[in-house]
């Protein structure tokens, strides 16, 4: 489960610093373009939760299968934070831009809104699941509408933070 975890501090915020750096300068094409700058940012929030939220769930089922148990909470709760994880760092990239060569805090910021958005994302989930017990049935039953509640949840906040970002 923690390999997965860290996959949810380390892979958003580098994906973020990697769009500052190479693809914000061209964002004037979404400014003249007549669409709403959350359509783009909600969008990158989807394929970046999806890639982070994989790599965090294969790393967490090679563990479970390595180890020969398998950790359905573990599963659930990285899925949870690398939505709300990629949240964070998608609004802190619409909000808070920096220059690749600044050194100030505001990519500490970045880091601080991912984590912190992973972690209010994920511990609702895992103190469900850890409340229930091991019993499938009733785990998956719950487990599964917490964390679609919880992707809607992190893309409401994405289109609220994308609604007027820097540009």
């Amino acid at each position: 489960m923690f390999g997965g975890l860290y996959i949810l501090m380390i892979l958003p915020v580098a994906a973020a610093g990697q769009w500052m750096v190479t693809d914000r300068p061209n964002l004037w094409i979404l400014a003249v373009s007549g669409a709403r700058p959350a359509t783009f940012f909600v969008g990158w929030w989807i394929g970046l939760a999806a890639i982070t939220g994989a790599t965090g769930a294969a790393i967490t089922l090679s563990a479970g299968i390595a180890s020969g148990r398998f950790d359905a909470i573990g599963l659930a709760a990285t899925v949870a934070g690398a939505l709300g994880g990629c949240a964070g760092s998608v609004a802190a990239a619409a909000k808070f831009p920096y220059a690749p060569n600044e050194i100030t805090v505001v990519p500490f910021l970045h880091f601080l809104l991912t984590g912190g958005m992973a972690a209010a994302a994920l511990l609702p989930v895992f103190l469900i699941g850890w409340a229930l017990g091991p019993i499938p049935v009733v785990l998956w039953a719950v487990l599964i509408p917490a964390v679609a509640c919880v992707g809607l949840l992190a893309r409401a906040f994405v289109a609220a933070a994308a609604k007027n970002p820097v540009l």
